[in-house]
């Protein structure tokens, strides 16, 4: 499996992690 497909399957799984990582990423700077 392609790293790549393993994140969409992920975020398919868990949508909310998405959100989550744009407010950390938001929170770095």
């Amino acid at each position: 499996m392609i790293k790549k497909e393993l994140v969409f399957k992920f975020f398919e799984e868990n949508p909310q992690s998405l959100n989550d990582i744009n407010e950390n990423e938001n929170y770095k700077e």
